[in-house]
């Protein structure tokens, strides 16, 4: 495939089939098709409304694949898109869910270790909230990659409890204690609680018994969990993460009711004997439903997706 017919076949989505051919020809055209990919998001973000077309979707693919590839070159330009305060909201909005699952790890993926534009995000109070809260995501990605230390990290977490947010509930009060429970709150313990008691923090989200169980499980137990959590790795393989998203693979259509016509004509070749009449089989009996396990809230979610069971089935 040509660049070209590549970036046509995944510029929309209006057939709910997933581009596996022309993902695949992308990234066997890396250098080639780089620079059109960059291209695609530095456009965005300079005309973000000139994008919002419905059914497109070649933005989405542009980052993920930049991803993959590693290309410094993108880090700017997905700043420049989610991180300005002109638009961050209608960022999120173009791209969906995209920003709570991918978007850290899309930017710690192309960042090169260098973490300051992340934490300029994150204390950015006229950002969109969960904008913001992924560069925690991208901060847990760069530590599990090993890329950036914990205990820097960590210190950093620290400061912010200390000033670095402003002292009002938001989604990045749960963003940033998650964080510290993921890498093991030791040092922010006392912050933590503190958090709590001002009602900094949406104890729905992540509440005072997440931050108990995760002091009981240990520091090496919460690490290791974090290292087998793909949802803090690096972008990796698009067409795996991609394949089963829910817009490529809608579900069936329900029959529904029947029009008086229809109706007829369903009948009708059993009623002029052109189909014999056969009577239905015994009714299976109802299954015995085994009892489940009690799933926790930071649990990985048995659906398989690598979002914590809070953030998918148990959301």
């Amino acid at each position: 495939m040509q660049v070209q017919e590549i970036l046509q076949g995944l510029e929309y989505n209006n057939e709910s089939k997933f581009p596996r051919r022309a993902l695949e020809a992308a990234i066997e055209q890396r250098e080639e098709i780089t620079p059109h990919l960059l291209e695609v998001i530095e456009r965005a973000g300079a005309d973000l409304e000139g994008v919002i077309v419905e059914e497109y979707i070649l933005d989405v693919f542009a980052m993920l694949l930049l991803a993959q590839f590693r290309e410094p070159r993108a880090y700017r330009p997905l700043l420049n898109l989610f991180a300005r305060p002109e638009t961050s909201t209608l960022a999120a909005n173009l791209t969906g869910s995209m920003v709570t699952e991918e978007l850290g790890r899309a930017l710690a993926s192309v960042c090169g270790g260098d973490i300051e534009p992340i934490k300029e995000m994150i204390e950015n109070p006229e950002l969109y909230e969960y904008t913001r809260s992924a560069g925690f995501d991208a901060l847990r990605t760069l530590v599990n990659c090993g890329e950036v230390p914990r205990d820097d990290v960590m210190a950093y977490l620290k400061g912010l409890f200390h000033g670095g947010l402003e002292r009002e509930q938001s989604y990045v009060w749960v963003g940033l204690v998650d964080c510290c429970l993921d890498l093991y709150p030791e040092e922010v313990l006392e912050e933590i609680a503190a958090a709590y008691d001002a009602h900094l923090v949406d104890s729905f989200c992540t509440s005072p018994r997440d931050v108990c169980q995760s002091c009981r499980e240990g520091k090496q137990e919460v690490l290791d969990r974090l290292e087998g959590n793909p949802r803090y790795q690096p972008v990796e393989d698009v067409v795996a993460e991609m394949e089963w998203w829910a817009c490529f693979n809608p579900p069936p259509r329900p029959r529904g009711r029947p029009k008086k016509g229809e109706l007829k004509r369903a009948h009708s070749g059993v009623m002029s004997g052109n189909v014999p009449l056969t009577r239905p089989g015994p009714t299976p009996a109802a299954p015995v439903m085994e009892k489940k396990e009690k799933i926790g809230r930071n649990s990985p979610c048995p659906c398989g997706s690598g979002k914590k069971y809070k953030k998918c089935c148990g959301g």
